[in-house]
C-alpha cells in the first residue's frame, strides 16, 4: 500500500445529552426496502452509532475495528462503504409515514436517509444476495468522518484495503449521480465512470458522472484505492426536515449493483487509472460546526 497522504477534518461533535436508545435486535433484509424500513426507527447522532446497530450487526458477523464495521464476501477488489450515523442532536425516536414507496417522518425531525440507505443497500447486498466484496459501515460521517479516519491510522486497515481497486459509496442524493469528485478533486478516471454508468443504464437506471461531490467517508481513500465513486441512492432534503427517501429506487438500484459485471469494473478500474488522483494541494481546514458547514457552502453531498 502507497504512503498516504493526510488531511484533517476538525469538528467538535454535538454535546449529547444522556439519552439511552434502544439496542437493534433484528432487521429484515429480504430487500433493500425492508431492511431501510428496519433501520429507521430512531435518529442516530454519532456516537451512538454502536449501542444502537452493534447487537444486530455482531449477529450478522460484522467486526468493528477503531470507528468502523467491517464484513468480507468471498475474493473481491470492490469495497462498499456507508456510513452509520445520522444528522441529529440526540437520539429521539421517529414517527414514520409511507406514501406509495416514498418515506418521510414527522415532529420536524431529519430521517436520517442519509445514509441508512446506503447501509440498507449493503446488508442485503452482502447478507442476502451474498455479492462478492468488501463492505465498511462508518461510524462519525456527519461530525467530520471520524470514523474512518480513526480506521485508517490504525493496524487494521492496511489488510482490509490491501488490494482494493474500486470503492463504491452509497451516499449520494438523486437518482442519478456517479460522483467522480470529492473535497480535494478528483477521484475516478472518466473511462472508468462512463463504463460504470453504461452498466447501470443497462439495469434500466439512468446514471451518469458529476463531479459536484462534497465528501463522504471514502474522500480520504485516494491514495490507497484508484478509483472511488459515490453513488445516488434515493434520498432528497437530506439533514431537513423534509428528507425523504424512494424506497422504490432502492430496490431498483439494488438489483443493479447486484447484477453487475464488478470483475469487469475492477480490470477497468486497473487499465484506466487515474494516476496519481487529481487533489487539491492545499486541502482546505474544515473547522466549521458539521451542522452548518454544508448550508453556509451551498453544497451536498
Amino acid at each position: 500500500m502507497s504512503k498516504m497522504r493526510t488531511f484533517t477534518v476538525r469538528v467538535e461533535p454535538p454535546k449529547q445529552a444522556t439519552v439511552t436508545v434502544p439496542a437493534l435486535q433484528s432487521v429484515d433484509i429480504s430487500s433493500p426496502a425492508c431492511a431501510f424500513m428496519g433501520l429507521i426507527s430512531w435518529t442516530i447522532p454519532a456516537g451512538y452509532e454502536r449501542a444502537y446497530y452493534g447487537a444486530v450487526l455482531k449477529k450478522l458477523g460484522w467486526k468493528y475495528q477503531e470507528g468502523v464495521y467491517l464484513y468480507g464476501v468471498g475474493g473481491s477488489a470492490t469495497l462498499f462503504t456507508a456510513h452509520l450515523d445520522t444528522v441529529a442532536r440526540i437520539p429521539a425516536k421517529l414517527t414514520l409515514f409511507n406514501s406509495n414507496g416514498l418515506v418521510y417522518c414527522g415532529g420536524g425531525l431529519t430521517l436520517g436517509a442519509d445514509d441508512r440507505a446506503g447501509v440498507a443497500l449493503i446488508l442485503w447486498l452482502a447478507h442476502t444476495m451474498r455479492l462478492p466484496g468488501k463492505y465498511m459501515l462508518c461510524t462519525g460521517e456527519e461530525v467530520g468522518c471520524v470514523g474512518v479516519q480513526d480506521f485508517l491510522y490504525s493496524p487494521h486497515s492496511a489488510p482490509f484495503l490491501r488490494d482494493t481497486a474500486v470503492c463504491i459509496s452509497l451516499d449520494r442524493k438523486g437518482y442519478s449521480d456517479i460522483i467522480t469528485h470529492q473535497m480535494r478533486g478528483q477521484l475516478a478516471s472518466d473511462m472508468f465512470a462512463e463504463v460504470l454508468a453504461d452498466e447501470l443504464r443497462a439495469q434500466g437506471l439512468y446514471y451518469a458522472p458529476s463531479s459536484a461531490g462534497l465528501f463522504t467517508d471514502s474522500a480520504y481513500l485516494p491514495d490507497i484505492i484508484p478509483q472511488i465513486v459515490n453513488l445516488s441512492v434515493g434520498y432528497h432534503g437530506a439533514h431537513t426536515a423534509s428528507e425523504f427517501q424512494d424506497t422504490t429506487f432502492l430496490n431498483k438500484l439494488g438489483n443493479a449493483l447486484a447484477n453487475l459485471d464488478h470483475y469487469g469494473l475492477e480490470q477497468v478500474a486497473l487499465d484506466y487509472p487515474l494516476n496519481p488522483p487529481l487533489l487539491d494541494p492545499d486541502p482546505q481546514d474544515y473547522t466549521q460546526d458539521a451542522f452548518t458547514w454544508i448550508d453556509q457552502n451551498g453544497r451536498s453531498k
